[in-house]
């Protein structure tokens, strides 16, 4: 952890020696007063790729990004996600790591499907493989499945908070207005309660070849009553702001007692790829 300035920032092991700023903690409106001064103004009513639209019942701003059509409702896009948006970024390194690792016939659970983007691309690279995605936020379900149907893609999306521990059928859930914020952990969001399935549970069902896990901390104890057998990769989105770096910490120690380690080939930055110590091994002698 280095201190610049006022701001706070949080390194994963290893990387110290990169000039980059892997976890930084700012309010929306910081980042938009950053962002005014280092990127020219411009108009992006008419940028390509961005349009809007009006339904009967709110305004969704539509995207096309990196070849997956996005109708998200005007109402959830923050000044922060909406320039993600409108400047191609927004979960860009997600793509240019699993892009890599990704294999045509692979079975991929994914934790925390949000909008449905991440599903959607990956399933766009998948010939004889499936996406099983996961979501605990209600309120995102049907722009999940909007997000799949207008990109012709079959994904099968459940409703459900994933939790480490096994035998809970429900669990509580913290709504943010901020979509990406929501989250398992007391915030500033509407407390509900949503269904609950274990890891466990789910690899045993869903029997995944890669799993990619964005949970808003819930990666911290989500590993604790777990066995990862067959997973070839699993790709976790870190959040030190969140969980501390102990919570980070506890995240590596619990991986590999698992029998995985931090595969720097596919990670960078706080997402962070996991892949059994054996397969690193037999790559490296190859």
């Amino acid at each position: 952890m280095v201190a610049h300035g006022e701001l706070i920032v949080y390194y994963l092991p290893e990387e110290q020696d990169r000039a980059v700023c892997d976890f930084i903690h700012l309010e929306d409106n910081l980042i938009e007063a950053i962002c005014e001064q280092l990127i020219p103004q411009e108009s992006h009513q008419h940028k390509e790729g961005v349009t809007t639209r009006m339904t009967d019942r709110c305004e969704v701003e539509r995207y096309d990004h990196l070849g997956v059509k996005l109708e998200v409702p005007r109402h959830l896009i923050a000044p922060a996600i909406g320039r993600a948006f409108r400047e191609g970024y927004y979960e860009r390194l997600e793509t240019q790591l699993i892009g890599r690792l990704l294999r045509p016939s692979d079975t991929v659970v994914e934790l925390g499907a949000a909008i449905g983007f991440l599903a959607t691309w990956i399933a766009q690279r998948l010939t004889t493989g499936r996406v099983i995605s996961y979501e605990a936020n209600p309120s995102l379900i049907d722009i999940a499945l909007n997000t799949f149907s207008i990109n012709g893609v079959n994904i099968a999306l459940k409703n459900a908070i994933v939790l480490g521990e096994i035998g809970r059928d429900t669990a509580e859930f913290f709504v943010d207005e901020a979509f990406w914020a929501s989250s398992q952990f007391i915030n500033k969001g509407k407390r509900i309660e949503v269904p609950a399935q274990s890891l466990q549970s789910v690899l045993q069902n869903d029997d995944p070849d890669i799993l990619v896990v964005d949970i808003e901390g819930g990666e911290k104890g989500l590993f604790e009553q777990v066995e990862l057998n067959g997973i070839r990769h699993a790709v976790v989105e870190l959040h030190a702001p969140i969980i501390g770096l102990s919570g980070v910490r506890k995240v590596f120690q619990r991986l590999a007692e698992l029998g995985f380690a931090y595969n720097p080939e596919f990670s960078w930055s706080y997402i962070v790829t996991f892949t059994p110590i054996d397969e690193i091994q037999k790559n490296c002698r190859t």
